[in-house]
């Protein structure tokens, strides 16, 4: 293959993920931030030409994955302390998906036939396990029993806590 420039300024970039028919590159960039990847660029592996499916930098994306189709991709979307699964289609507006109670904790990985993603999550009750998600059902399964000791501790739960910092501005975490 040869190597192409793509048409974005130089930036920090995440993990590139091919689309099935080899034809696009989605990666995980900065718009304008410091350090929250809040671009989804999906670049044409001929030209280099690249654009974002996400222009609205109020998202920061963890993993990406390609759909089966080469016609979408789908993201983990950081938000709070949680996690959320959206759709861009390349022709469209951003879908979310159903997909509560987890938080995805790794980079998605597709199935050979892309139809499904595995990746690890976790709750605020048990720490990460394999998880896999169909995107067109909404199924989430829990494939993993990877610590079964932690069902007996006690734990805290998780909360979102907010305050102002010494500018007045409301922070979260």
């Amino acid at each position: 293959a040869t190597a192409r420039a793509i048409d974005r300024p130089a930036s920090t970039y995440g993990a590139p993920a091919w689309s099935q028919d080899g034809r696009w590159v989605a990666i995980a960039s900065l718009n304008g931030g410091l350090s929250n990847t809040n671009a989804l660029l999906v670049c044409d592996a001929a030209t280099g030409a690249a654009r974002d499916l996400a222009p609205d930098p109020d998202r920061t994306f963890g993993g990406i994955a390609w759909g089966a189709d080469s016609k979408s991709v789908v993201a983990v979307v950081r938000a709070r302390t949680g996690t959320k699964l959206e759709r861009f289609p390349l022709d469209g507006v951003p879908v979310p998906l159903p997909f509560e109670g987890r938080v995805v904790g790794s980079d998605p990985v597709t199935t050979a036939t892309s139809r499904r993603l595995s990746f690890l999550s976790s709750t605020d009750r048990a720490p990460d396990e394999v998880t896999v998600y169909d995107p067109a059902s909404g199924t989430t399964t829990v494939v993993t029993d990877l610590n079964p000791e932690v069902g007996s501790w006690r734990l805290g739960t998780t909360q979102l806590v907010s305050w102002k910092n010494a500018e007045g501005q409301p922070i979260e975490g």
